[in-house]
């Protein structure tokens, strides 16, 4: 468990870490995941929600939540298979790194966001 932290200690600390796990069911917008995923951790999370919508499998582990049981029983084999394989742990990484740089910055959200408005706004 880690005591508060500044901005600037928890960057650094999450540049020291690997895994970022989120079993988490009601995260919306996921800030901290894409923080964690720009500091190069794997994310391996539930896949519902905001988190499903950001990671994918060639980027993290997006487990499914249809029984709790499986979910668990995924991530831990998701945590497993990066401790034996730090070729796929460096390989994701980047790969999660790649997919916020690229698909989430800033003028992709406003576009994202634009579209949104026109679509609801076609719509009756």
């Amino acid at each position: 468990i880690l005591p508060n932290l500044t901005r600037a200690n928890y960057l650094l600390h999450l540049e020291k870490t690997h895994i970022y796990l989120l079993p988490s069911l009601r995260d919306n917008s996921p800030v901290a995941l894409m923080e964690s995923m720009l500091a190069r951790c794997v994310p391996i999370i539930a896949a519902c929600n905001g988190p499903a919508v950001i990671v994918n499998s060639r980027c993290g582990y997006p487990c499914s939540i249809e029984k709790p049981s499986g979910l668990v029983t995924a991530m831990v084999e998701a945590i497993c298979e990066l401790h034996h394989d730090r070729n796929r742990l460096k390989e994701l990484g980047e790969a999660a790194y790649l997919r916020i740089a690229k698909d989430f910055d800033d003028i992709q959200y406003g576009q994202s966001i634009e579209n949104a408005y026109i679509r609801a706004l076609e719509t009756p």
